[in-house]
């Protein structure tokens, strides 16, 4: 996970429970209903970022078998289409 997504993280978790205590006087659902909120706000938030990296790691790995396969590697090249071709 970036820092700056830790960071929005941070910010948002620590921004229920203001949202928490001022809601509270109010409505303790309305307070439950905000905190389940930012609580998928945020895990939507990692799972997008956890995407992205295992995308980026699979571009990698890919472009290294290609390079393999084109070094003359069998094993490369078989990997290649098998993973790599979508």
């Amino acid at each position: 996970m970036s820092m700056s997504l830790k960071a929005f993280a941070l910010v948002l978790a620590a921004g229920s429970f203001g949202l928490s205590s001022g809601a509270m006087a109010y409505d303790g659902e309305n307070r439950d209903a905000a905190i389940g909120i930012i609580g998928g706000v945020i895990a939507g938030a990692i799972e997008a970022e956890q995407a992205k990296q295992d995308a980026a790691e699979h571009d990698r790995q890919c472009i290294r078998l290609q390079n393999k396969c084109q070094d003359g590697s069998d094993w490369a090249c078989g990997k290649f289409e098998e993973d790599c071709n979508d």
